[in-house]
């Protein structure tokens, strides 16, 4: 059964009846109930980790209601471990006041509750054994032993009691004067750990990726055609002549004649696809006619022979072309530059120029995002590289790269570095005062690892590879284009389902701001 509580922030100064109040943050059930004014927001379960929840001024934290923004975030760790809740603390400390270092969960605790932020830490606890001594004294020296024996024992007793919970030790404690104490201890510790935390209003990036193969099929087609082409002529004058002189003449005519023409042809024919060959065949013939003739010719036709051929066959090769199926391994992209854009989409207030793809400007107050044009089912092994750089400007306040179930959405502004809630993944990289790398899934942060100040802002070079069966995503990072020999970050439980996603990237500006520029941008499916 979950546990949960509600949280609003009230910076009035006032308390409200039956809350509990923490720097600006009002935790509880208001004994007249809840209202709008402050609004009540619901606490993550505090049954599978960790929670800190922490006041966000000026009503900017993203929630999963659309056009809803909330005045409280909340972080939670994904195991009870003290490890996972100081690197927490300590994330929170960087980015909303001045970065700590912990030594201990309690020491978290409690600077985090001095500090205005409400956590559900509850420390393993020190079990001091309650003992019920047997005592058999020897008496070494006339002991006079007393048997009022208050359970905590100042004599030589050190048991060091390692505690998972639920542990039957038995202690045989080393008691100086010789007293032999068998006690019988049996502690069963059952501590009931209820921390949740249930991120609503955080950052959820929504990577929308956008991914449009473009298939060129250039066929390379050369038939060769041998048509036998057998023009018919047919031309029937009808001469008549009469004679009346005994005359030879050599009389050229251009006269009705039935040629048959066999051409044997062998083209060569690169198709367009569709050929008519026109033949004009140069026939010359002599006729000899050695009567005394003053012809008078009646022809039915006087035929200049206009030679329109019949020829078979007359081929008109239309190819068809079985295109290779699409292989979804072929569905990467490469974009070494920007001086193409070809399946990208624009939001907001990116632009293009010398090849270089702006997310923002160095100016107030932008955000920017991009897509591919197509979704793609990304639950396969892939390996993604792009190269940034960030300065220019004032220094905030990051980007983000996403994966996304549209491409047509505007992220969140200012330190929400264009990150659209409803992303399945979505990795955060913050260059205003937090100067840090976070990994959200589906709307909860999982992962915060902080970098030396203004590391982002400078030329970067990024490489993520995925495998699916591991559910693992490696990030390496460097100054030069050459891939490190190991992951900066690999992070877990890192995992896609079989939807389509737009891959993406968003950046935004605030008060403060700096150019985002994407330089290149690479993926390949492996």
């Amino acid at each position: 059964m979950s546990t949960s509580r509600p949280f609003a922030y009230n910076n009035t100064g006032n308390a409200i009846a039956g809350t509990t109040q923490f720097g600006t943050l009002a935790v509880g059930t208001p004994t007249s109930g809840f209202t709008n004014n402050p609004q009540f927001w619901q606490g993550p379960d505090e049954e599978l980790g960790y929670v800190i929840a922490a006041p966000q001024s000026g009503n900017t934290q993203p929630t999963p209601v659309t056009g809803v923004t909330a005045s409280v975030q909340f972080f939670r760790t994904k195991t009870f471990t003290d490890s996972e809740f100081i690197s927490f603390a300590q994330y929170v400390s960087n980015k909303f006041s001045t970065p700590q270092t912990f030594l201990s969960g309690s020491e978290a605790s409690i600077w985090l509750t001095n500090n205005g932020f409400w956590n559900s830490y509850i420390p393993m606890p020190t079990i001091t054994p309650s003992v019920t001594p047997t005592i058999t004294p020897t008496n070494t020296n006339t002991q006079s032993v007393t048997p009022t024996i208050t359970p905590t024992i100042t004599t030589t007793i050190t048991p060091t009691i390692s505690i998972t919970p639920s542990i039957t030790p038995t202690i045989t404690p080393t008691v100086t004067p010789t007293i032999s104490l068998t006690p019988s201890i049996t502690p069963t510790i059952t501590p009931t750990i209820t921390p949740t935390i249930s991120i609503t209003p955080s950052i959820t990036p929504t990577i929308t990726t956008t991914i449009t193969p473009t298939i060129s099929i250039t066929p390379s087609i050369t038939p060769t055609i041998t048509p036998t082409i057998t023009p018919t002529i047919s031309i029937t004058p009808s001469i008549t002549p009469t004679i009346t002189s005994s005359v030879t003449p050599t009389i050229s005519l251009t006269p009705s004649i039935t040629p048959t023409i066999t051409s044997s042809v062998t083209p060569t024919i690169s198709l367009t696809p569709s050929i008519t060959p026109t033949i004009t065949p140069t026939i010359t013939p002599t006729i000899s006619l050695s009567p005394s003739i003053t012809p008078t010719i009646t022809p039915t036709k006087t035929v200049t022979p206009s030679i329109t051929p019949t020829i078979t066959p007359t081929k008109t090769v239309t190819p068809t072309i079985t295109p290779t199926p699409t292989n979804i391994n072929s569905q990467g992209f490469s974009y070494s530059n920007f001086a193409s854009t070809t399946g990208l989409v624009g939001v907001g207030n990116t632009s293009v120029s010398s090849n270089i793809y702006f997310l923002t400007t160095a100016g107030n107050s932008q955000i920017g995002n991009v897509y591919r044009t197509t979704a793609i089912q990304y639950n396969r092994n892939f390996s993604a590289t792009w190269s940034t750089f960030i300065g220019g400007g004032t220094g905030a306040d990051g980007y983000c790269i996403q994966w996304t179930p549209t491409n047509n959405t505007n992220g969140a502004a200012g330190g929400g570095v264009g990150y659209v809630s409803t992303a399945i993944n979505a990795i955060t990289f913050l260059t205003y005062i937090n100067n840090s790398y976070n990994w959200y899934k589906n709307n909860v942060l999982q992962v915060a690892t902080s970098v030396s100040s203004g590391f982002w802002r400078q030329t970067l070079y990024f490489w993520g590879d995925y495998n699916h069966s591991a559910q693992t995503f490696a990030l390496y990072y460097s100054t030069t284009n050459s891939k490190p020999g190991s992951p900066n970050k690999t992070f877990t439980s890192f995992s896609f389902d079989t939807s389509s996603y737009y891959m993406g990237f968003g950046a935004a500006t605030g008060g403060a701001n700096d150019n985002h520029e994407l330089l290149s941008w690479v993926l390949t499916f492996t």
